[in-house]
């Protein structure tokens, strides 16, 4: 992510901060846990938002290129959503789900808010990689949170239909609207009439 001045790059467990002209460092900051690294990031309202998974959890190239496609190796997951200071990486809020895991694909944010999709079933986040196909994600439901961006707290919560959704899941924000996206297979019987 580049923001005014800085860029911010996010490799294993840690945010490395660097100004955007030199090339210098400015600061580094991790996931704060042991065998966790960075998942979700993004410069929002002020503030640099992150998110930590499993070691595992990220998608990767090389994950891709062993053949193994994210179907089959199933969605990347996070055990928290935080927010940092963007100038000194300090932590200023976390949220960590009393559920499920959060579907790193279905996180967005939106002026003061943040939303994203959280599985209700425990099990999701007790996988080793921190990784999860979607039925097992989805099958006991989801919830859909938004947070206050500045403080963590939580604003409202639902929680949507997703029954039909098969593959991947994603998550649109903007102004005062939010939309889950997803895919599924359907066969559609058609009749033509001569």
């Amino acid at each position: 992510v580049i923001v005014d001045d800085r860029l911010y790059v996010a490799h294993g467990e840690f945010c490395t901060a660097f100004d955007a002209q030199t090339g210098q460092q400015v600061f580094q900051t991790s996931t704060g846990q042991a065998n966790t690294e960075w998942g979700y990031l993004a410069h929002v309202n002020g503030l640099l938002l992150g998110s930590s998974g499993k070691m595992g959890s990220v998608d990767r190239p090389l994950l891709r290129l062993s053949g193994i496609t994210r179907e089959h190796a199933g969605l990347s997951c996070s055990d928290e959503l935080f927010a940092c200071d963007p100038k000194t990486g300090k932590r200023l809020w976390t949220y960590s789900p009393p559920h499920g895991a959060i579907i790193n694909p279905a996180i967005a944010c939106s002026g003061k808010r943040v939303c994203f999709l959280e599985s209700l079933d425990p099990g999701t986040r007790q996988t080793k990689f921190g990784r999860a196909k979607l039925r097992p994600l989805l099958e006991k439901g989801a919830r859909l949170i938004a947070l206050d961006i500045m403080t963590g707290k939580q604003i409202w919560e639902t929680k949507p239909d997703l029954q039909d959704v098969q593959f991947i899941v994603y998550l649109s924000a903007t102004q005062d609207t939010v939309i889950v996206t997803g895919s599924c297979h359907k066969e559609i019987n058609s009749v033509v009439k001569n």
